[in-house]
């Protein structure tokens, strides 16, 4: 129950995380606390674009990781595999969904990060703006 509880918790702290950069929204930022002896991880985030120009979401950073990239996954030959992009678009009235099994942000490099910490994460969507946020730790499903 008390696992319950704070997953309920992190998840309705996560919702209330949002940036913006001129009509570029992004929210429900979160990171997933660091499984005991590893040293990635991985951040899901929701963008939504309300202007009339396609953003571009190319390079991600943060301060507590020692690299960070977009990654996708994919279904090939039955297999599903986890790839690096060097960007993705958002287009005008569209929401890019970085989420388990789509495109997300990998983290490489991180400390053991603990539910109930945030971390800096910083977007650059080219044309559209850099959006710096802090996104909770949380703990999710593996």
């Amino acid at each position: 129950m008390r696992m319950i509880w704070l997953l309920m918790l992190s998840l309705s702290v996560a919702a209330s995380v949002a940036a913006r950069a001129g009509e570029l929204v992004v929210s429900d930022a979160r990171v997933r606390e660091v499984i005991p002896g590893q040293s990635v991880t991985v951040a899901f985030l929701t963008a939504t674009n309300q202007g009339t120009q396609t953003c571009i979401l190319g390079d991600v950073s943060s301060t507590a990781a020692g690299r960070a990239a977009v990654h996708e996954h994919r279904h090939e030959g039955g297999v599903m595999r986890m790839r690096p992009v060097a960007e993705v678009s958002v287009a005008p009235g569209a929401e890019l969904r970085l989420q388990p099994g789509g495109y997300h942000l990998m983290l490489f490099g991180v400390s053991a990060l603990k539910s109930g910490e945030s971390i800096p994460l910083r977007l650059d969507f080219g044309q559209c703006g850099i959006i710096e946020l802090e996104a909770p730790v949380v703990v999710l499903e593996r």
